[in-house]
């Protein structure tokens, strides 16, 4: 079983093994603030937390098409991250990718119940295809009289 200390790097090995890197990260030796950032061939980045490393795992599967990938490191993400609205956003997103709309429309709901700003939806051209559906219309007619 990997310890607490070892999964970022787990969860990191597994996301650049997908992305095509063959070295693993090695973690930034540095202040407290980059307790979380790991050093590539290609450069740092950053993991804010794993639910959000395997959500964007799965955003990056959904891009190439492996939809098997995609739904489980997107379940894996809303597991660990479900209360988080960009979690949720990013999980709508690959949902949206293999036109599963309905389940992305629920995601987007969860998003903006949690905290979203609708700006995040209405600026990004993705979700433009998706103002033919009523229930988008009603739900981000809603979300804007709140804010």
């Amino acid at each position: 079983m990997i310890g607490p200390t070892e999964l970022p790097i787990a969860i990191c090995s597994l996301l650049l093994r997908h992305i095509g890197e063959s070295h693993p990260p090695r973690r930034c030796e540095a202040s407290e603030n980059q307790a979380n950032e790991y050093e590539t061939p290609t450069g740092y980045f950053k993991i804010e937390s794993l639910g959000h490393a395997a959500i964007n795992a799965a955003v990056y599967a959904a891009m190439l098409g492996q939809q098997s990938k995609a739904e489980e490191y997107r379940k894996a993400g809303l597991r660990l991250s479900g209360h988080d609205p960009q979690a949720r956003l990013r999980s709508a997103q690959v949902l949206a990718q293999f036109h599963r709309d309905r389940l992305a429309l629920a995601e987007l709901d969860l998003a903006l119940k949690a905290g979203l700003s609708p700006t995040e939806i209405t600026n990004n051209p993705a979700w433009q295809r998706f103002a033919a559906y009523p229930e988008y219309a009603a739900m981000m007619a809603k979300a804007q009289k709140k804010k």
